[in-house]
């Protein structure tokens, strides 16, 4: 793991084991039992924006009567995951920001409370309170380090930062969730190199007998033209599904190993495009106008995998000669991606369910809730169009 992820559940718990104890001093307002299940809690959070709820709630039982007496004071979290372009914004259960608290939150934080990437000589961020508009008392935010993928912010009632339990509360805090995200990274790693397996398995058998089987019954299909004329419709039924089988598998393989460098669609696009230019003679223009951190890392692969998918078509039917790749950013947080060619355009039956390659474009648009048009552009040529809402 990098340097961010470097904490272990392992090395948490050793540090508290070998930890001496301590003289005597006045009881603190929240015990060691209390952050140390904090800490364990939210390390084995599974999915954080659901899971982190039931953990505030029991935090919030946990503290002082003096600190949860005052009507709407409760512990909040703003989470920005993997490069996510928007905060999740999470509360206890059962508590739940309106509309205009949300926004004034997020507005807060994503112009004051940044990275500290503008820090001088490391120093730690000086915690700031403010009034938030909309938020019945005072509200006070602080930046919790955990890595370059994900931030995130405590959030408290003014009163309680001024208290020194704020400093161990803030610290178990980040030690549960970079436990819990370098799990979560480790087990995107191994699901990762186990597709690759997957794949190289595929092609190594199930692929190259198809290929053979593709190229044999090619072949059989001509021969049944010439020398046996009624076999020639099952012999062209044998190679249509044969070759359809093949492709399915190709597919499965290109899915299984596709991943995206650094989590970046702009970065794959730009490795599509040189792949494709180096397979064709077509000209392909890219032009990438949307945000760099509006999908999530699965979105953006089926994304990327439909305009693979265009691509192919367009190198394989449009007889083309240039094809135009587009991002564009649209209202409510959608993004439009468009792929023209100039070729002949697309035969209105293909454009069903008939063609596979259709067919694929369809079920991963489906899958990001996305909506999908492919048609011919009046001018000649075949347009591909997906509209994918921002879904971090």
């Amino acid at each position: 793991m990098g340097g961010g992820m470097a904490i272990s559940l392992s090395g948490w718990i050793e540090r508290r084991v070998i930890q001496p104890e301590k003289t005597s001093q006045p009881e603190p307002l929240i015990s060691d039992q209390v952050l140390n299940g904090l800490t364990l809690r939210l390390a084995a959070c599974h999915h954080l924006a659901v899971d982190l709820p039931t953990v505030l709630t029991w935090l919030q039982r946990q503290l002082p009567a003096t600190y949860t007496a005052i009507e709407g004071s409760c512990l909040c979290l703003a989470l920005r995951m993997s490069q996510a372009h928007s905060l999740t914004l999470v509360t206890p259960s059962g508590i739940t920001l309106t509309v205009d608290q949300a926004t004034a939150m997020e507005a807060a934080l994503t112009t004051r409370y940044r990275r500290t990437d503008d820090l001088v000589n490391g120093s730690r961020e000086i915690p700031s309170q403010r009034q938030l508009p909309c938020w019945p008392h005072p509200l006070y935010a602080q930046q919790l380090t955990l890595d370059k993928k994900a931030e995130a912010w405590l959030l408290l009632p003014g009163e309680w930062p001024q208290n020194p339990f704020f400093e161990p509360l803030r610290r178990a805090f980040m030690e549960g969730l970079k436990i819990c995200l370098a799990h979560h990274q480790h087990l995107e790693q191994a699901v990762e190199e186990e597709r690759r397996d997957y794949a190289a398995g595929l092609h190594d058998t199930i692929a190259q007998e198809l290929g053979y089987l593709r190229l044999r019954t090619s072949r059989l299909e001509k021969a049944c033209r010439q020398l046996a004329p009624e076999l020639e419709t099952l012999a062209s039924d044998i190679h249509l599904q044969t070759q359809r089988t093949y492709r399915q598998t190709r597919e499965l393989i290109t899915t299984a190993r596709l991943t995206l460098e650094d989590d970046s669609l702009h970065l794959g696009l730009v490795r599509t495009v040189e792949e494709f230019e180096q397979l064709s003679g077509l000209v392909f223009e890219l032009d990438n106008r949307a945000q760099p951190e509006g999908l999530s890392r699965q979105t953006a692969i089926q994304v990327l995998l439909i305009v693979r998918e265009a691509l192919s078509n367009s190198v394989r039917h449009s007889h083309a000669s240039h094809v135009r790749i587009q991002l564009f950013p649209q209202v409510k947080g959608e993004l439009l991606v468009r792929v023209d060619d100039n070729g002949q355009g697309i035969i209105s039956e293909d454009a069903g369910s008939g063609s596979f390659g259709l067919g694929i474009m369809h079920e991963r648009a489906q899958k990001i809730g996305g909506d999908l048009h492919v048609g011919s552009l009046s001018s000649g040529g075949t347009r591909v169009e997906l509209i994918v809402t921002d879904d971090r």
